[in-house]
């Protein structure tokens, strides 16, 4: 946006009611605050390390399976 844009904007702005102006800036840094969470640092791998399932790590999916179906019957039967 263009400094003219911004000046005539701001004199848009002063014709509004105090309630109006700070339902403005309300909005403002609202809409402010969601463009700086989509625009954060990605995550790093390193940050997530240990967080992945054996899947991951080379375990067969099937032994993965039938390990979480027995432990849970274990944990059923006690």
């Amino acid at each position: 946006m263009s400094a003219r844009e911004l000046e005539a904007l701001t004199r848009q702005a002063t014709a509004l009611s105090p309630d109006e102006k700070l339902q403005l800036a309300a909005i403002l840094i609202d809409q402010a605050r969601q463009d700086q969470q989509r625009e954060a640092a990605p995550i790093r791998w390193c940050d997530i390390r240990g967080t992945l399932p054996a899947l991951v790590m080379g375990e067969d999916a099937q032994v993965r399976v039938s390990r979480s179906r027995d432990e849970g019957d274990e944990r059923g039967h006690r």
